[in-house]
Parts: structure tokens; C-alpha cells; sequence
């Protein structure tokens, strides 16, 4: 326990009144090597690269693909004329409404997997049909065997469409402003 002497001084040494002894300065044996030194001569500039030493940016000459997107993909029916085979069922065989990225849902179109295949986010329409359309053609394999199951489904796919012309009601018209050919209208959809 130190005495009231010692007390003193190390609230002495502590206010910075008095210099520290020998004993109480603490040392790191850690670096003791020599500290680097980063600091670069002044007319160095290690930045700069010679021309043939960059990479040459080849994509930035590339025209940017501007064309429409596949937003999502929202509902799917068979192609006009054709009767589908659950147990065969392809992607060729059905057209698919498209909602388009940076769109409204009043421009979605129904299109069909060559066309829709070109644009860029296809992969969505892979998926779609890997999902959704994959089940209806379940349910309807199923059809015959297991009738409840398949009105159930059959139930909550229309449902399902019923919800998507929602998203095409108009509930205000915010703003207007002259256009091109007609009168454009700003408004909020439900």
C-alpha cells in the first residue's frame, strides 16, 4: 500500500507538476525495430503509368442495351390454337404476360418465350416456368385423381389474377401535362 508521500507525487506526476521517474515511464519491447518510413520524394509521382502499361477499357466503348427489361412475369395462358400436354409441357408452348421494368402494370404485355427470350432478364421467364407454370401443369395431370385438390388450386390462380387487374384501377389522377399527341396523366394505381 503506498504511503501518503507516494500519493502525493503520483497526483503530482498525474496534473503533469512534477516529471515522472525512472520506475514509473513504461517501455513496449515490441517495435523496437526501426519505424518505416512512408513519406515519398516530392517529384515522384507513382500514380502516373505509362500508356502501355494500362489495360485498355474495352467495354466503356460498348453501347449500353437500352431496350425494354423483364420486370417480372405475371400470369401465363397456352398459345391460341394449341392444346398443352401437362406431361409435356414447354416453355414454346404458352404466352406470358410481362410486366416491363421501370413500367407500370397497365403496360404489361402478353408475349411469347421467342420473342421474350431476347430481352434482357429472360431468366425470370425460365424461373416462372420452372414455378407457377410447372404446377398447373401438376394440377392438371392431377386433375381427374384428386378433383378437390385441383379446384383449390384452380381457386387460388384466380384469385391470384384477380389481385393483378387490381394493380391496374386507377385510384387519383395526381398531376397532367400536355404531351406529344394527347394529354398525359400522372396517377397512383391501388
Amino acid at each position: 500500500m503506498p504511503t501518503k508521500k507516494d500519493r502525493q507525487r503520483q497526483l503530482l506526476v498525474a496534473q503533469g507538476t512534477l516529471p515522472p521517474s525512472q520506475a514509473e515511464v513504461r517501455f513496449s519491447s515490441r517495435r523496437t525495430a526501426q519505424a518505416t518510413n512512408y513519406n515519398e520524394e516530392e517529384d515522384e509521382d507513382s500514380f502516373l503509368e505509362s500508356e502501355d502499361e494500362t489495360t485498355p477499357a474495352y467495354w466503356a466503348n460498348v453501347p449500353e442495351e437500352t431496350g425494354p427489361i423483364i420486370d417480372k412475369i405475371l400470369d401465363h395462358r397456352p398459345l391460341e390454337g394449341t392444346e398443352v400436354d401437362p406431361s409435356y409441357a414447354q416453355k414454346k408452348d404458352f404466352e406470358y404476360l410481362i410486366k416491363w421494368q421501370d413500367k407500370a402494370h397497365y403496360h404489361s404485355t402478353w408475349e411469347d418465350y421467342q420473342t421474350a427470350s431476347t430481352y434482357k432478364g429472360f431468366r425470370k421467364l425460365d424461373n416462372y416456368f420452372k414455378g407457377p407454370v410447372m404446377a398447373d401443369m401438376y394440377a392438371t395431370y392431377k386433375r381427374k385423381s384428386e378433383p378437390e385438390e385441383y379446384e383449390q388450386h384452380m381457386v387460388a390462380r384466380e384469385t391470384e389474377r384477380q389481385s393483378q387487374l387490381d394493380f391496374q384501377v386507377v385510384e387519383r389522377v395526381i398531376d397532367s401535362q400536355d404531351g406529344e399527341d394527347e394529354t398525359e396523366y400522372f396517377v397512383k394505381c391501388k
